[in-house]
């Protein structure tokens, strides 16, 4: 403060210079506040994110694991069983349908229509 009392320019007043050593402590009071704020929203954002990956890697998981069990039990309808016979001729079918219809699209679907293949085990 003394530093300050004794390079103040003649015919400014010590109040002047008071308002603005506050003026710019107000400011940097609030440029930290607001820093302040912004850390905080980005710790909530990835706080947030970091949820949101276990939620997706819990989902994954799951869904590996239910692809990874065996088939489910054979199917009864309308009194006729679907056993492993059937459900292979629903499978061939169902691929040939799928090879046949990938013939008559673009390569993007016909990679789809590809691992749809894939899928049925052909």
């Amino acid at each position: 403060r003394r530093e300050a009392e004794n390079t103040i320019p003649k015919g400014i007043n010590e109040s002047y210079v008071e308002e603005e050593e506050d003026h710019w402590r107000k400011r940097m009071e609030q440029r930290l506040l607001a820093q302040e704020d912004s850390v905080r929203d980005l710790h909530n954002r990835v706080g947030s994110l970091e949820e949101n990956v276990k939620k997706l890697d819990n989902e994954l998981s799951d869904a590996v694991s239910r692809l990874k069990k065996p088939s489910s039990p054979p199917v009864f309808q309308d009194d006729h069983f679907f056993g492993p016979e059937s459900t292979s001729f629903i499978r061939r079918n169902l691929s040939s349908s799928a090879a046949a219809a990938a013939s008559t699209l673009s390569s993007p679907f016909k990679k789809t229509a590809e691992d749809l293949d894939d899928f049925l085990g052909k």
